[in-house]
């Protein structure tokens, strides 16, 4: 039976969001949905959220789902940034084994968009981190 999973929502480092959203098509045959789809939820920081629906048997959307997801054990031992540290290496691990993705040289530094334009300059006019684009390619926020 097709049921429609409800969705979930992973992050994505910065350096292989294009690439991901790009070929997501994978997962159906990965997890042996019949349908996947993947949006852009939002970009904070060093990491691209995405919402991730997928359709298919239960067996084949759970699948998808542990795919995608970091599991770690916890560990009272050590802080919440090195556990952080630690979830962001185990999904790189996932991604690469999943995509093929290579690593990057530095895994500290974001390659594709932060330092791409140093010359720009943010005014209060124009601010480029928090410009957002229609929720619709043919639809626009502004109320003209």
């Amino acid at each position: 039976m097709i049921l429609s999973y409800p969705p979930f929502v992973i992050s994505i480092p910065d350096y292989w969001s294009g690439d991901f959203s790009l070929n997501y098509d994978i997962l159906k045959d990965a997890s042996g949905c019949v349908d996947v789809a993947v949006r852009l939820r939002k970009n904070k920081g060093r990491f691209h959220y995405f919402t991730v629906a997928c359709e298919g048997n239960l067996k084949s959307c759970l699948t998808l789902e542990r795919l995608l997801t970091p599991y770690l054990k916890y560990d009272q031992s050590i802080s919440f940034s090195q556990m952080k540290q630690r979830k962001t290496k185990v999904m790189q691990n996932l991604l690469e084994k999943l995509f093929g993705f290579i690593p990057p040289s530095e895994p500290n530094e974001s390659l594709h968009h932060s330092n791409s334009a140093p010359g720009r300059f943010i005014t209060r006019k124009r601010d480029q981190f928090h410009c957002e684009a229609p929720r619709f390619g043919f639809m626009s926020h502004r109320k003209e």
